[in-house]
């Protein structure tokens, strides 16, 4: 399941950032668009684990809760994706939102598949013959 997740958060990237950076002649070379993905999911399906960041400005720890990583995660990647449709940068911002999206869509699909076999209970066993 895991390699799943990771190959298509990286198909979605690779879609993304072939669909829409306009400068079509620049190759998307990297896993970031799979590793987005993994972080999406991470977050959703375990939102308040508490990640460890060092702000080396401060010298510091700060911990947040991966729910507000995701959130902050993603408002630079809109940002710099922003930026990437206007042909400014050199990462491939559109190839880590379609990582995100298939990492999002998977936490989905797995919580409302657990919620769902909740609601209906253990499975009824048959007698063996």
């Amino acid at each position: 399941r895991f390699l799943l997740l990771l190959l298509g958060a990286h198909l979605a990237g690779q879609m993304l950032h072939a669909g829409f950076d306009p400068r079509g002649d620049v190759p998307c070379v990297g896993a970031s668009a799979g590793i987005s993905g993994v972080i999406a999911y991470y977050a959703l399906v375990f939102p308040h684990a508490r990640l460890g960041f060092f702000i080396w400005l401060f010298f510091r720890w700060l911990r947040i809760r991966a729910i507000w990583a995701l959130v902050i995660y993603g408002l630079l990647q809109l940002w710099g994706s922003w930026q990437q449709v206007g042909g400014f940068g050199h990462v491939s911002y559109l190839a880590h939102l379609g990582g995100l999206g298939v990492g999002v869509a998977a936490a989905l699909v797995v919580r409302f598949t657990r919620a769902s076999r909740r609601q209906r209970g253990p499975k009824k066993r048959r007698p063996s013959s």
